[in-house]
């Protein structure tokens, strides 16, 4: 094909009618930080998940699948490429692949398979807060067109070229060119959508082309989209609802669940609601949202803290600090397969000698509550409202002496629990999960401050990139 044809196609498939969902390039680059920043080393939570990623051939392999649910659009297949970016596809694709034996540590094939599953899983994530403003929470998009004018399509395309001219160099070096056509083509069909093996290889061919051939066509117009995009400019990366450094914590979320469900086992973390399509299984977007938590605080024994970004955990003489977590396991058959489950907790910060932390069964319902002080930084909350958890208005537990399996947390790092016990009772019986009590073992000063199932921006400017969502709390029950 003449040079001047090429670039003709190449730029109308650019332009074609719904075709760039944030931008390829773009999106490459989200899902290229969520596997380097937040799933790099994860083994210790989910095995396997951080070898696969570490290996520069399925890193690569990640990066461009980064591109391709966006597939069908280009009048190829536009209603089979909008089902490829919502839940019942992704319920489908992790099944075919947990139905193939993926397992945690997969084999090098099945990792293969795995690194593209998540790269899908990134794009769909991040088009979410791009897209989709939620109550107060501007959209990437709408932020946009607030501060600058820009529409949905100047935006996009003006997005990827400032990223094209940051990471040229990284961009030609992640090229290649897997695809698990049989895979793919078998989870739509399960997922109920119709669609041709013919139809996927023609819309992957196209956005492989977008991905590196629309950076060359579009890279002469780099300086006039920064001048009509000045804000797009400065805060892509930071913006806190659908920039960059918010989408890859949020992918990271969804990988980690995805990952988890395609290798037998799950991932529980209270998931960003965000303003997508939602509701009853079946949905667009179908968030896990089962995650109550609430600090009890000794020295304000009337307060309810449900609703702050913060839980803590002290000893100390008269302002003891004792944290309650549940997760809703409602939806996992007594009969599944639990060889372990383990709470993660991520440590935000040590005051004094660090106290050593352990768990125990709550022995009585709590309501959570939405108290909040200060809904960045908080962790003392709020007079209780009903019948919110509170210090006074507690369950029975076990004494503060005897938690099990106390470790000692470190700032900046996760902690954890196993907790397996706990859960093959509530699996059991269902309505004697009340949760764990989360405690300081023995006496002492100290106190450790975790990140709670409500922590989400740092400050209130709006660019602190909102990536505190990746360090809720999670349950990771194993098979």
């Amino acid at each position: 094909m003449p040079r001047a044809a090429l670039l003709f196609v190449l730029f109308a498939s650019l332009l074609a009618p719904g075709a760039p969902a944030i931008g390829t390039r773009t999106h490459a680059e989200i899902g290229r930080r969520c596997a380097e920043q937040y799933l790099a080393g994860a083994d210790a939570m989910l095995p396997g998940l951080g070898s696969l990623v570490a290996k520069r051939a399925n890193l690569k392999i990640l990066y461009t699948a980064c591109a391709f649910p966006d597939w069908g659009y280009g009048n190829i297949n536009p209603d089979a490429g909008e089902a490829s970016h919502w839940h019942p596809f992704m319920r489908a694709w992790a099944g075919e692949l947990r139905g193939r034996g993926a397992g945690f540590d997969p084999s090098a094939g099945m990792q293969r398979e795995m690194a593209f599953f998540l790269g899908a899983v990134c794009h769909n994530i991040a088009d979410i807060p791009w897209h989709f403003s939620s109550g107060g929470d501007l959209s990437f998009l709408e932020k946009s067109a607030q501060m600058e004018g820009g529409t949905h399509q100047v935006t996009e395309i003006g997005g990827d070229l400032i990223r094209y001219q940051k990471d040229r160099l990284r961009h030609w070096g992640m090229l290649n060119d897997y695809f698990p056509l049989d895979t793919v083509h078998t989870a739509l069909t399960v997922s109920g959508v119709s669609v041709t093996r013919e139809q996927l290889r023609t819309g992957y061919v196209r956005e492989q082309m977008i991905m590196w051939g629309a950076p060359l066509v579009t890279a002469p117009f780099a300086a006039d989209y920064e001048r009509r995009l000045p804000w797009t400019v400065t805060h892509l990366e930071d913006y806190y609802f659908g920039g960059m450094e918010h989408n890859a914590a949020a992918c990271a979320m969804w990988c980690r669940y995805w990952y988890a469900e395609a290798a037998g086992g799950h991932c529980l973390q209270q998931m960003p609601a965000y303003g997508a399509p939602g509701g009853a299984e079946g949905c667009g977007y179908c968030p896990y949202l089962g995650v109550s938590d609430a600090t009890l605080a000794e020295d304000l024994p009337g307060h309810n803290t449900g609703g702050e970004a913060f839980l803590s955990v002290s000893a100390a003489a008269g302002r003891r600090r004792d944290t309650l977590v549940r997760f809703d396991l409602s939806r996992i058959p007594p009969t599944a397969p639990l060889s372990k489950a383990v709470l993660w907790m991520h440590c935000d910060r040590i005051g004094g000698t660090p106290p050593a932390v352990g768990v125990s069964a709550a022995a009585g319902p709590w309501t959570e509550g939405g108290g909040v002080s200060d809904l960045f930084n908080g962790e003392n909350g709020r007079p209780a409202e009903g019948g919110e958890v509170t210090w006074s208005q507690r369950p029975p537990g076990e004494t503060a002496s005897t938690p099990a399996g106390a470790v000692v947390p470190a700032a900046g790092q996760w902690a954890s629990w196993d907790v397996t016990a706990q859960v093959r009772d509530w699996l059991a019986d269902p309505a004697s999960n009340h949760g764990l009590r989360v405690m300081a073992a023995g006496t002492g000063e100290g106190a450790a401050r975790f990140f709670s199932s409500q922590a989400f921006r740092a400050s209130e400017d709006g660019y602190c990139g909102g990536t505190r969502v990746a360090f809720r709390p999670m349950l990771i029950l194993l098979p």
